[in-house]
């Protein structure tokens, strides 16, 4: 007998309670067809203020007393909840005694854990505390607004907290190591959380290599979880349409609630880091070590440079863990920062270490970008770029939004790309870059790239010519001065002659009291310098100049004023010119140049470390001094930029005085006295001078060949580095603004023998600024309150200000302010700021759009504007999650906005729409005419939604007619009777696979509509059972048995005996027949036990020779009959017949979300209906 509508059936579980054990197996009552609590509790007043979430569980079942087939079972929600703020979904766990708890955990599977994260705790994080305290080694490793992390304790306990406010600031930590306190230097994040913390979570003060007992764990998304909805059609669909247009394709999962939060000066596109190469290839040796070790090289490396040597064995790095390349395996496991110079290594024997590396140094900039529009035409899963200048190894993201969600794929320094599921690869030689995403992104979205390149170069080209500063108490006078000193008892000394050269045991010259000695000997003790100086008094003569360039510039002393003794100091600078898409944008070197006379010749000189440059005369009749600004210049480096290429160049630029009032000291008698000063080795200096504006951190300068001195980033160098505390000793300071290094020398004298040096890796740039016209960035937070979105930004020929608010519907425009300008701007990368030349620019413009939904913002400028100097502030919605306690789940471990997709490639959608008609008098024979053919189903039902018995009606689907029964009665299945008046509800429906889901509610199908669809008409995901049909399956014989354990496969022997499955098959129903996984336990010759996985020994002693049928106490009918008849001989004690039944029925969890609202709740009432086609 076929299947009939009245076979199927949505049973009960067995506990229908939202508790942890609530569901649980099916039970044999089904649920009544028009009571909604037979399945939900009534929305009490708690809950409809607060929002919350039901779930609960039933089994479409097949309900025959025969294995008839149910062909493409299938079940969909057809009618949802009157009321707008509740929604109901479906879910299916595949486990057919599943409680809730293990429910909730694979619905909560949304956010599942990533990777360790960078991040760690500042102490213990204690509990109820509503924000973390937490550190890193860079800036960039703060957490983003609205993202979820982990906090995973050495004992195992987990909790998933959701980030809700960030702070990030450097700080510099005090930690004790081997008795000795040293500084850390790092960024400190307070992060705020949208619940408190339900334990403690144990850490210890920050220090490089802290093994923190509480982890800090990342997380992502994970789209396992399939819900299936309904949502209504937003516009009418005809039939051979193949693509329908829903209201959305998500539902709400949990309710939310939303809080401000706000993002003022926020960099666009998230500042991003880089290692900037500084030098050539570098080999360090690092010692003997053994076990975990944590060891921080002088310099960090590029990342893929980089090459460790342990032993006989050799490897490579892969971005942050080292692969094997030759050897034998030494390592256990490996982590690697490439910016801090730092390796993690667990070996699993003692070994010598030592590495290479291109050296670089680690520089966080404002990022250069790209986006790609999706459209119909060009959405698909592989991409292919060309992205110029290339970007820097470690510094390019690309973003893509995947139905209605943000992804994000990362270069992991080698080239290649990971992240969410998708894969790529960046050419670093050309730039060109392919990525294969996990699913196409939706259309009218965008992918976003944002990378970095190098804007500063490495300087380690020549030798550096060191000195000894000495700082006298008076000026010498030419042609006097001798300087002494001693080493191991050995006297030496340099003397000046009349000319003003030195001789002796070394070199030396001076610019009034300041002296520089460059000995062949180095001393150990103290200096001695003896000589004249003019005494008398000095004179001051003030005068106001111009700006002037490639001119001469007089400046007035006295009459009779004594050459030598003249000496004044002037600002003066150089113009930077870069160029930037035909625009100039011009910066300034800029700095305070001494000048002083001298009686050779009667001139004016400007030191140097090489010879003296004259750039002027000096008149000792009336006092007159000329300078001759011609002869001034200084090599800069320039660009010029043409979209994203960029074109370096030298050029010898002349130097312009500008204007200001000189002081210039001279003396117009002098008589001389005798001098002689002895400093000792504290007060003398070792002084070098490298390239001005350095990038921090990257320089790593050698002296007399063996002796290094680190640049650690914060203005000072350490020599004696220990790759195990990563500290050194202090031994000087660098000036990274202007280039000027100075040791000091009473710390390194021991340990050098020559001032030689040379700088093994270093970074400097004249100006490090980017200009741009185009940018594209997602702001760090979103969705954006669509008033308050405020972007600022600086023109590069005159820094004017460009500050532009988006209107209401997303559009942006404005124009530069000329009247608002600066004199200098931030040098990317480092803490000071760079002198700018204003140039007259006409007036210039803005425009662009914001996308208040996903936050991203598109900038186009009529002329070039300055990367750096890009901000914007807004204001983000963050969703506040309902306490889980009360919610029954963790809304953190599911999609922020509170909603998940519903419709998705692959699914089956029921496309679909219902009329009624009333018929409040119904007579026998009656023929009710639907006024539409070829109908899917009809249902009639009573005033109180009780169906008509199906005895009493006939329905001829493809006519559209409904004839009552003669005699007709209008009674339920049960013969009770109906309240008028009675329902014929008729649908028409298509059932279509889904080819695409766009986030606008777009949904293609693959086969075309064969009805019309008119308003009302509504669209439900189907959840897929396949064929549903009792069977028995796997059926094997073991010769022992395994206590307890249920496996679907034979572990040790077969038993001798053998059931005859053949002739004597195992007897089965539709509707007695359970999921459950049995064993036949031997417990002699002659008698067994049946025990079932879940339910245990149902019968004992069972005779073999006696057909065995255990009863199903819901059913009152056996589960299965296995025949005697299929024994036959040989069973002994201990053998065991194991099968699995698998039952007519699947589990589907519906979940009801419920969001806050003061109104009263109308008809909850959903209806979910099972169907298939018969065999």
């Amino acid at each position: 007998m076929a299947i009939t509508n009245d076979d199927l059936k949505l049973m009960r579980a067995e506990r229908n309670t939202d508790n942890a054990d609530g569901g649980g197996m099916m039970t044999g009552t089904a649920l009544s067809d028009s009571n909604i609590n037979n399945l939900w509790d009534d929305v009490d007043s708690t809950e409809l203020a607060r929002g919350g979430v039901s779930i609960r569980r039933f089994f479409p079942a097949v309900r025959t007393g025969n294995t008839d087939k149910l062909l493409g079972a299938r079940c969909a929600i057809i009618q949802d909840a009157d009321a707008d703020n509740v929604s109901t979904l479906l879910f299916q766990s595949d486990d057919h005694y599943a409680v809730r708890s293990e429910i909730q955990a694979e619905i909560e599977s949304y956010v599942v854990i990533g990777t360790q994260s960078p991040l760690r705790p500042v102490g213990t994080q204690r509990e109820g505390q509503n924000a973390l305290v937490l550190y890193a080694d860079k800036a960039t490793d703060a957490p983003n607004i609205g993202a979820v992390i982990v906090l995973e304790s050495d004992t195992g306990e987990r909790q998933f907290v959701k980030i809700s406010d960030v702070e990030t600031s450097p700080v510099s930590y005090t930690y004790q190591q081997d008795g000795a306190f040293k500084k850390y230097r790092a960024f400190q994040c307070v992060v705020s959380i949208s619940q408190a913390l339900n334990q403690n979570f144990e850490g210890y003060d920050p220090s490089p290599g802290a093994d923190h007992p509480t982890k800090i764990l990342t997380t992502q998304s994970s789209d396992t979880a399939r819900y299936y909805g309904i949502r209504p059609l937003a516009t009418i669909a005809s039939s051979g349409d193949n693509a329908i247009t829903v209201t959305g394709i998500q539902a709400p999962l949990v309710p939310v609630a939303n809080s401000e939060v706000p993002m003022v000066d926020q960099i666009p596109g998230i500042e991003t880091d880089m290692v900037q190469p500084t030098g050539e290839v570098l080999s360090f040796s690092l010692g003997h070590h053994s076990g975990q070790t944590t060891l921080t090289l002088p310099v960090g490396w590029v990342p893929g440079t980089l090459t460790v040597t342990m032993g006989t064995s050799q490897y490579r790095d892969l971005g942050d863990s080292l692969q094997l390349v030759s050897g034998t395996e030494r390592l256990l496991s490996s982590s690697l920062d490439a910016g801090s110079g730092r390796l993690d290594l667990e070996l699993n024997s003692g070994q010598s270490i030592s590495v290479q590396v291109l050296p670089g140094s680690l520089v966080s900039l404002a990022p250069l970008t790209r986006l790609v529009e999706i459209t119909a035409a060009n959405r698909q899963l592989t991409y292919t770029e060309q992205l110029s200048p290339i970007p820097a190894p470690g510094s390019l993201r690309v973003e893509f939004l995947y139905l209605g969600e943000w992804y994000e794929i990362r270069d992991d320094g080698t080239g290649s790309l990971l992240g969410d599921g998708a894969t790529g690869n960046l050419n670093f030689d050309t730039g060109s870059l392919s990525i294969v995403l996990p699913g196409e992104p939706d259309e009218n979205s965008s992918l976003i790239y944002t990378w970095t390149t190098e804007v500063y170069s490495a300087t380690t080209d020549e030798a550096l010519s060191g000195h000894l500063a000495l700082e006298l108490s008076h000026d010498p006078e030419p042609g006097t001065v001798v300087v002494q000193w001693e080493r191991n008892g050995h006297s030496y000394q340099v003397t000046e002659q009349p000319d003003g050269t030195f001789t002796g045991n070394g070199s030396a010259d001076y610019n009034q009291t300041s002296l520089r000695l460059v000995p062949d000997t180095l001393p150990d003790g103290p200096i001695t310098v003896s000589g004249q100086y003019l005494g008398g008094e000095r004179e001051a003569a003030t005068q106001s100049v111009t700006e002037t360039q490639n001119a001469q510039v007089s400046l007035n002393t006295a009459a009779g004023a004594i050459p030598a003794s003249v000496r004044f100091s002037a600002w003066v600078n150089v113009s930077v010119e870069n160029e930037a898409d035909g625009q100039t944008f011009e910066t300034q070197e800029r700095w305070l140049q001494r000048f002083y006379g001298q009686a050779d010749g009667n001139t004016v000189y400007i030191p140097s470390k090489d010879n003296d440059q004259i750039v002027g005369t000096i008149d000792p009749v009336t006092g007159e001094i000329v300078l001759a600004l011609s002869s001034m210049t200084k090599s800069v480096t320039e660009w010029i930029r043409s979209g994203l290429d960029l074109v370096t160049r030298r050029v010898e630029k002349p130097i312009r005085l500008e204007a200001q009032s000189i002081d210039v000291e001279y003396r117009l008698s002098a008589v001389s006295v005798a001098f002689t000063e002895t400093l000792p080795l504290s007060d003398i200096l070792i002084r070098y001078q490298l390239p001005r504006r350095l990038l921090p951190g990257a320089q790593l300068l050698q002296v007399s060949g063996n002796r290094q001195m680190v640049d650690d980033g914060d203005g000072k160098l350490y020599q004696s580095w220990n790759v195990e505390t990563a500290s050194g000793l202090q031994a000087g300071q660098i000036n990274y603004e202007t280039g000027e290094i100075e040791l000091d020398y009473s710390l390194v004298h021991a340990e050098i023998s020559s001032l030689s040096g040379a700088l093994l890796a270093g970074a400097a740039s004249d100006n490090a600024a980017v200009p741009v016209t185009q940018v594209v960035f997602r702001t760090a937070g979103a969705p954006l309150k669509p008033s308050g979105v405020v972007i600022n930004a600086r023109r590069t020929t005159d820094t004017a200000l460009a500050s532009v608010t988006a209107d209401g519907d997303g559009s942006v425009s404005g124009t530069f302010d000329a009247s608002n300008t600066e004199t200098d701007i931030q040098q990317p990368g480092a803490d000071y700021r760079v002198p700018v030349r204003r140039r007259s620019t006409g007036s210039g413009s803005v425009s662009g759009s914001v996308d208040f939904q996903t936050g991203v913002v598109k900038l186009n400028f009529s002329q070039p504007v300055l990367l750096s100097t890009l901000r914007y502030s807004a204001v983000a919605y963050t969703n506040i999650p309902v306490d889980p306690t009360l919610l029954g789940l963790d809304p953190v471990k599911l999609p922020s906005n509170g909603k998940v997709p519903v419709f998705a490639p692959g699914y089956l959608v029921l496309i679909h729409h219902t009329d009624t008609i009333t018929e409040a008098s119904p007579v026998a024979g009656q023929i009710i005419d639907c006024g539409r053919t070829e109908l899917a189903v009809v249902r009639i039902t009573d005033a109180a939604g009780t169906s008509l018995a199906s005895t009493q009606y006939v329905t001829d689907l493809e006519a559209g007619t409904v004839t009552l029964a003669d005699p007709f009665s209008a009674i339920d299945a049960d013969g009770n009777s109906l309240t008028m008046p009675l329902t014929v509800s008729h649908r028409v429906q298509d059932l279509c696979a889904v080819s695409g889901v766009r986030i606008d509610g777009q949904i293609q199908l693959m086969t075309q509509l064969t009805h019309d669809y008119p308003d009302g008409s509504l669209c439900s995901a189907v959840i897929e059972f396949g064929d549903l049909q009792a069977r028995v399956e796997n059926l094997f014989e073991q010769k022992i048995d395994v206590g307890g354990v249920f496996r679907d496969a034979l572990e040790g022997d077969v038993s001798v005996a053998q059931y005859d499955a053949l002739a004597y098959p195992l007897e089965i129903d539709n509707q007695s027949a359970v999921q459950e996984r049995w064993k036949l336990l031997f417990r002699s010759t002659s008698t067994f036990d049946v025990i079932g996985e879940q339910r245990g020994i149902i019968v004992e002693g069972q005779a073999k020779d006696t057909d065995c049928s255990p009863i199903n106490p819901f059913t009152g009918q056996p589960y299965f009959t296995i025949r005697a008849g299929g024994f036959g001989s040989g069973w002994v004690t201990g053998n065991v017949i194991r099968f699995n039944t698998v039952a007519a029925a699947a589990p589907v969890e519906a979940i009801r979300t419920t969001l806050p609202s003061h109104q009263r709740l109308p008809d909850q009432s959903v209806m979910i209906e099972f169907m298939g086609d018969a065999d």
